[in-house]
């Protein structure tokens, strides 16, 4: 049994992303960006990106990143924002994070070593329902 692949460009990095036909999402090997395959527009197959879609899904996931910053710097006294590795692994991640609450009603994200204090590494481990996405 053969599973044909197509092939595109991924948003954030434009590395080659390969996907299966009648899958719903995917990620780019090259950075890690999870994406909706039906946000991509495949000529070959006759679709269109929904644009609803991936707006939803880009609010979703902007939340999730608020949220986890808010969650992070309530808990440990520490301002993500001000740091731009930690914030482009968050963003990275609320992306999948939003990915899957499309398709269930709640997801859990993990950001392990996202920063350390005195006492050692630190982590994100949130859970997110789609209650805190309104």
């Amino acid at each position: 049994m053969s599973i044909d692949f197509i092939f595109k460009k991924c948003p954030n990095c434009s590395a080659n992303l390969k996907f299966t036909p009648g899958r719903k999402t995917g990620q780019c090997e090259f950075c890690g960006s999870s994406f909706l395959v039906s946000n991509l527009k495949i000529a070959n197959m006759g679709e269109k990106p929904d644009t609803n879609a991936m707006e939803f899904n880009r609010n979703w996931a902007q939340k999730i990143s608020d949220l986890a910053v808010m969650r992070f710097q309530k808990k440990h006294e520490i301002d993500l924002t001000e740091d731009s590795n930690a914030m482009e692994r968050i963003e990275n991640e609320s992306r999948k994070a939003a990915m899957e609450l499309e398709e269930q009603e709640n997801t859990t994200m993990n950001v392990p070593f996202i920063t350390a204090n005195a006492n050692g590494p630190l982590h994100i481990c949130e859970e997110f329902t789609r209650s805190d996405m309104k």
